[in-house]
């Protein structure tokens, strides 16, 4: 995230390149909280979860990243709605790897994510006991009962050797009711605390 908020420099890289930006690392697995000017994040799980299931339109949330109450179907790439990169036991799709980001075209989120279900887990910023990151979905070696709004996988940030393991990266933006708080002169509090995260 430090690369890409301070403008994805090339060449030498050094502390004030990828140490310190959004977060401020200290070592390999010690990150700070989210930096007060940050714009490029780790969402939230609260972030992830709305971006996931959340439909603004009809002020409810679904049960699957796919804007369904249905059980997600596992299959390969298709655009037909309710699909996703899992592994339901069947012989007709059995993924060994995650797939293309936005392969499954008919299946985004409300609020347009992709593969928010299935392929890979997600690492979000939200913090829990023992130190443990809050990972979000299942990947493509879980069943489509995994991908589910009530499932969620406190985890040590150090453990992360697995191919199915990844995040999404969060711009954030003023949600549209923090213009009033600039109309009435709490401008500092309006620049420096975006309420709402768009997903990548």
């Amino acid at each position: 995230m430090n690369w890409l908020q301070n403008g994805q420099p090339v060449g030498a890289q050094d502390r004030t390149t990828t140490e310190d930006g959004a977060y401020t690392f200290n070592g390999y697995a010690d990150v700070g909280v989210r930096n007060q000017n940050a714009t490029i994040v780790l969402p939230t799980e609260d972030e992830w979860y709305k971006a996931a299931y959340y439909d603004g339109s009809a002020s409810r949330y679904f049960g699957f990243p796919t804007r369904s109450d249905v059980l997600t179907r596992c299959r390969a790439p298709t655009s037909q709605r309710n699909s996703a990169s899992c592994n339901d036991g069947s012989s007709t799709y059995t993924p060994s790897n995650p797939e293309n980001v936005g392969s499954y075209t008919g299946s985004a989120s409300s609020y347009g994510t992709f593969d928010q279900g299935g392929n890979i887990q997600e690492w979000t910023e939200t913090i829990v006991a023992d130190g443990n990151r809050v990972m979000r979905e299942g990947s493509f070696l879980f069943s489509p009962t995994q991908l589910g709004a009530g499932v969620r996988i406190p985890l040590d940030p150090t453990f992360c050797d697995y191919g199915y393991f990844g995040f999404r990266v969060a711009t954030l933006v003023l949600e549209p009711s923090t213009g009033l708080l600039v109309a009435s002169g709490v401008i500092g509090l309006a620049i420096h605390r975006p309420t709402k995260a768009q997903l990548a």
